[in-house]
């Protein structure tokens, strides 16, 4: 079985750690290729890690939509559609590629060439919320993956919204190597109560309101429990020299959360720098926060948090990772107070923590460790080469 990998260029968000743990789990049973969006810096510094691809190759693919900005518009969508997928078609034919696994929703321009000119099978990873609109991008996104993906796999509820009627449409969390991910020490340290928080430097992550959260809770504990609180992901000190490193509203966003963090005066708040290891820090954690604006209580910071034996908070309503008050907690708000009233019942409830800690990290075994995904993607792929 000869799978090719359409990838929207490496970085560190939950698509390339996917693709990763993808390839490595499938390594005996497929033989892989990989396509990468050209993406020089980034590509060039983590390719390594795909080390289970019999080729990589960087091709300069066009996609419609940009969720880390979150934007699209009809420019994209005509600059798209004009891209010549001639190489593309090429290097599957020469492969001899069986299945075309697009690990991303944003290249559906691609499809109908690739399903006229290819016998090639092809299997959508919906990764990217398409925006619920009826817009001319998502009307002709969402036509093409439904009418040329011989499967689609979104990673949670939210994102089956205009695939769920479909029959080959099957939702498969990503996964978390469970051996790297081992309980914390915060499972069984006493004294001073350890919160934090792991995101990309993105304005829809929420440190924000961390830093609200962060400032109600030392109220609320003032004179009794002691808290430190830590925010992961945070630009290095070294790239803040070069504002071409960051979009202008991306340093704009840094300046507004520096100003923040200062007004608050959050002595007991530590702003940590971006880092591709994170085990090492939120092992010590005994409270994990998902405040994305987007209010999706999943991803792989949760999944993550959920193996080490910390208990999450996560703004959101949907129960598709996190059982609310089983495995986790869940705030339909984006209000702070409501918020910090959640986390202050675990800060004084040490019992319910690990309770909520250990069955979490149960949960992930059974539903979102590496083996288990090999057996689902495996199933996916032969269902669709018998079809």
């Amino acid at each position: 079985m000869r799978v090719l990998f359409i990838q929207q260029g490496l970085g560190y968000g939950g698509a390339s750690q996917s693709l990763i743990q993808m390839q490595k789990c499938l390594k005996d049973d497929v033989e892989m290729f990989t396509i990468l969006k050209k993406n020089r810096r980034l590509n060039q510094k983590l390719r390594h890690l795909l080390i289970h691809s019999k080729e990589i190759v960087e091709m300069d693919i066009p996609g419609v939509y940009h969720y880390s900005e979150g934007k699209s518009s009809q420019e994209d969508l005509d600059y798209a559609m004009e891209y010549d997928a001639q190489e593309l078609i090429h290097f599957i034919l020469d492969k001899q590629i069986d299945i075309v696994h697009v690990n991303a929703s944003v290249f559906s321009n691609l499809y109908e060439d690739i399903k006229s000119k290819t016998n090639a099978k092809i299997v959508t990873h919906i990764r990217e919320v398409i925006p619920q609109s009826d817009d001319t991008i998502t009307r002709f996104m969402v036509k093409e993956i439904r009418q040329f993906s011989d499967w689609i796999i979104p990673i949670a509820q939210e994102e089956m919204y205009y695939f769920s009627d479909l029959p080959q449409c099957q939702m498969v969390i990503n996964p978390v190597d469970t051996s790297v991910f081992c309980l914390g020490k915060a499972m069984t340290e006493q004294g001073v109560i350890r919160l934090g928080m792991v995101a990309n430097f993105n304005p829809l992550k929420g440190h924000l309101l961390f830093l609200e959260v962060a400032s109600i809770l030392n109220q609320m504990n003032a004179g009794a429990q002691i808290l430190q609180f830590e925010m992961l992901g945070l630009p290095k000190p070294g790239f803040l020299h070069y504002k071409a490193w960051l979009p202008l509203k991306r340093f704009a966003y840094y300046r507004e959360v520096m100003s923040k963090y200062k007004s608050l005066q959050l002595q007991n708040v530590r702003l940590l720098p971006f880092r591709t290891e994170v085990q090492s820090v939120i092992q010590h954690w005994h409270i994990g926060l998902r405040l994305e604006k987007s209010m999706m209580p999943w991803g792989r910071d949760v999944l993550e948090l959920m193996s080490s034996g910390v208990a999450v908070v996560a703004v959101g309503n949907s129960e598709v990772v996190i059982q609310n008050g089983t495995s986790g907690i869940l705030v339909d708000s984006l209000d702070a107070q409501s918020i910090a009233a959640k986390i202050q019942e675990l800060i004084v409830d040490a019992e319910k923590r690990k309770s909520i800690a250990t069955i979490a990290r149960q949960w992930v075994e059974e539903n979102a460790s590496v083996p288990v995904y090999r057996e689902q993607i495996l199933s996916i792929y032969k269902k669709v080469l018998t079809t």
